[in-house]
């Protein structure tokens, strides 16, 4: 939504604002909001009591765009980096889950090596199984990166593509094959 998109809308409401208070509560947000992030890393550092020792660490990635407007510019594409962290599922709940959203693609790769480093044991034998749908920044080659900053060996790293982009794939590569066999290839892959 624009600055002048909110300023009517607030209007609508009875609260009469210019465009210039928006853009100055924005900058505001976003100053409080990059403390907030410095803050949580820094508390988060100081509270770590024990080292999570899992054998198998999870970590999944995806961009994000959003059509964002600023005053400079009417219309344009902001890219968010996705990341969650975790160790896997007991009982139908995610265990250790942890998210991390940014910009910049470099920021949330570093704070989720930063993340696993200070949070997790990890061991010769751990695994690290990661998935993504192989997009910009999102490729295997990223993660064996993952692996050297971290410290957990090359031949323990797996990556899959996610459940939706394999299938889009043999749906786009099986345009003239018998919808038998693609059935088979579906259930092969569900089960």
């Amino acid at each position: 939504m624009t600055f002048r998109g909110v300023t009517e809308i607030m209007n609508q409401r009875d609260i009469e604002i210019s465009t210039w208070v928006v853009v100055q509560a924005r900058k505001f947000v976003s100053n409080l909001l990059k403390e907030h992030e410095e803050y949580c890393f820094y508390s988060e550092e100081q509270n770590v009591r024990e080292k999570i020792q899992s054998p198998i660490i999870y970590v999944e990635a995806d961009g994000l765009r959003i059509k964002t407007c600023s005053q400079n510019e009417k219309r344009k594409n902001t890219d968010f980096s996705h990341y969650v962290v975790h160790t896997g599922k007991d009982k139908g709940k995610i265990q250790n889950f942890r998210e991390f959203y940014s910009i910049k693609s470099v920021h949330a790769k570093q704070q989720v090596v930063d993340h696993i480093y200070n949070h997790y044991e990890i061991t010769p034998n751990t695994l690290l199984y990661t998935r993504s749908d192989e997009g910009t920044g999102y490729t295997a080659h990223i993660f064996k990166e993952f692996c050297s900053d971290i410290g957990i060996l090359k031949h323990n790293h797996y990556h899959f593509w996610d459940r939706w982009h394999i299938f889009k794939y043999i749906s786009d590569h099986t345009t003239y094959i018998d919808k038998e066999i693609k059935e088979l290839f579906n259930q092969s892959i569900r089960e």
